[in-house]
C-alpha cells in the first residue's frame, strides 16, 4: 500500500484524476495498518510472556535483532551517499533524496520523528524519511514492556481505551494550534491510537467471552466495516467538519485515523472468526500477500532511496508520474524494491532473527488475570 503510494500514486496529477484524492490516505494508511499489526503482535507476546524470567532480555533482544541491522544498513547507506554527494554532480539528489533533512544526530537516536513534528512539513530527506515509523515503534517497545508486566489485562485494556482518546486529542489540538495535520502525524502520542486498537484486538482474542461475542457479533461488525469504508472513501469527515465549531472540527477530522485503525483492528481480529477455508482467510494466505509481508519491513526502509536513485539517474529530477516513460521506471522501482528486500530478508535478516530467536523465554509462571 505504501509502496503504491510512494511510487506510484502520488506521482500522478491529482488535478487531472478525478476521485484519486480519496485513493491516497487508504495507500498511505498502510502505516496505520502496520502500527495495528505493531499493537497486535507486540502486545500479544508481551501478555503471553509477562511471567516469564527473562521478560525483558528475550523482548528486547529480539526486538533489536529484528529493527536495527536493516535500519542501521539504511542509515549507513544514507551518511556515505552524504559524505560523496559534493563529488558526484547530482543536483536531482538534493531535489528529493537529501532535501530538508531533519538533524542528522536524531536519526541514529530514533528521535527524528520529533523534528520532522516540529518542522511541520512533509518529513525531510526521502532517504531516510519513511524511519519516522520506526522511531515510533521503538518508543512503543520502550514503553509498553514494563506497562504489561505491572497491569493486570482489565487495566491494560482500559490504558488502550485512554490512549486511544488522548490521541485523537493530541493529533486535533497541534492541528489547530500549528495549522499543519503533520505536527501530530508524527508522534507516539498522536499515533498511540492505532497502537492501542491492535493492543485491544490482541487482548480480545484472548478472553473468552469476548471472543464468543465478536464470533456472534461477527455479521453486525462485517456491516458496521462496510460503513466506515464508506465513511472514510466518501471524504464525509472533512465536509461534516466544516459544520462544526472550529474546535470540534478539528476532532471531526482527526477521526479519519482512528476509524481507518479501528477497521483494520477488525480486520485483524476477523482471521479468527472465519474458518480456515473461507473466502477471507484463503485470499489473506495467497502467496503473492505472503511473500510481500515476508519481505515488508526491507521493502518499507528501503524502497524510497531506490526510488529517488532510479528517477534520479533516468531523468535528473524527483519521482513524478507525468506520462508513460515515468511509469514504467515506477515498475521498475517496484521490481527492484522487492528484489533487494528479498535478498536482505534472506541473507541478512533471517540469519541474524534466527540467531536471537536462541534466547528463548523460561519460566513463564502461570497468571490469574482479572477478566
Amino acid at each position: 500500500m505504501v509502496l503504491l503510494d510512494h511510487i506510484i500514486v502520488s506521482g500522478l496529477p491529482y488535478d487531472k484524476i478525478p476521485g484519486l484524492y480519496r485513493l491516497g490516505p487508504w495507500l498511505i494508511g498502510g502505516v496505520d495498518l502496520f502500527f495495528v499489526l505493531s499493537g497486535f503482535l507486540i502486545g500479544g507476546i508481551l501478555l503471553d510472556n509477562k511471567g516469564a524470567s527473562n521478560y525483558f532480555k528475550v523482548f528486547w533482544t529480539r526486538r533489536v535483532a529484528r529493527i536495527m541491522p536493516v535500519y542501521y544498513l539504511l542509515m549507513l547507506s544514507f551518511f556515505l551517499m552524504l559524505a560523496i554527494k559534493p563529488y558526484l554532480g547530482a543536483p536531482w539528489l538534493d531535489q528529493f533524496l537529501f532535501k530538508n533533512m531533519m538533524p542528522l544526530w536524531t536519526y541514529p537516536l530514533f528521535v527524528q520523528n520529533f523534528a520532522q513534528s516540529l518542522d511541520g512539513g512533509d518529513g525531510g530527506a526521502r532517504w531516510v524519511a519513511s524511519t519516522w515509523s520506526l522511531a515510533i515503534e521503538e518508543q512503543f517497545y520502550l514503553l509498553l514492556p514494563p506497562l504489561i508486566y505491572v497491569m493486570s489485562r482489565r487495566s491494560v485494556a482500559s490504558f488502550a481505551a485512554i490512549c486511544i482518546v488522548i490521541a485523537l486529542l493530541v493529533r486535533a489540538r497541534l492541528w489547530q494550534m500549528t495549522g499543519s495535520w503533520f505536527t501530530g502525524y508524527f508522534l507516539l502520542p498522536g499515533r498511540m491510537d492505532a497502537l492501542a486498537f491492535g493492543l485491544l484486538a490482541t487482548l480480545a482474542i484472548r478472553h473468552a467471552a469476548t471472543f464468543a461475542w465478536l464470533q456472534r457479533s461477527r455479521r453486525m461488525l462485517d456491516a458496521l466495516a462496510v460503513a466506515i469504508v464508506l465513511l472514510l472513501t466518501s471524504h464525509a469527515l472533512p465536509d461534516i467538519a466544516k459544520l462544526m465549531p472550529e474546535t470540534i472540527s478539528f476532532i471531526v477530522q482527526s477521526e479519519d485515523f482512528s476509524f481507518r485503525a479501528a477497521l483494520f483492528a477488525y480486520g485483524i481480529v476477523r482471521v479468527f472468526l472465519v474458518p480456515e477455508q473461507s473466502w477471507y482467510r484463503r485470499f489473506l494466505a495467497r502467496a503473492p500477500l505472503v511473500f510481500t509481508g515476508i519481505v515488508s519491513y526491507s521493502l518499507y526502509m528501503y524502497h524510497p532511496a531506490i526510488n529517488g536513485l532510479l528517477f534520479g539517474m533516468v531523468f535528473g529530477d524527483a519521482p513524478k508520474i507525468p506520462d508513460i516513460p515515468h511509469f514504467l521506471v515506477g515498475l521498475v522501482v517496484i521490481a527492484v524494491s522487492f528484489t533487494l528486500a528479498w535478498l536482505s530478508t534472506t541473507y541478512f535478516e533471517m540469519p541474524i532473527r534466527r540467531w536471537a530467536h536462541q534466547v528463548r523465554y523460561r519460566a513463564v509462571r502461570a497468571e490469574v488475570e482479572a477478566s
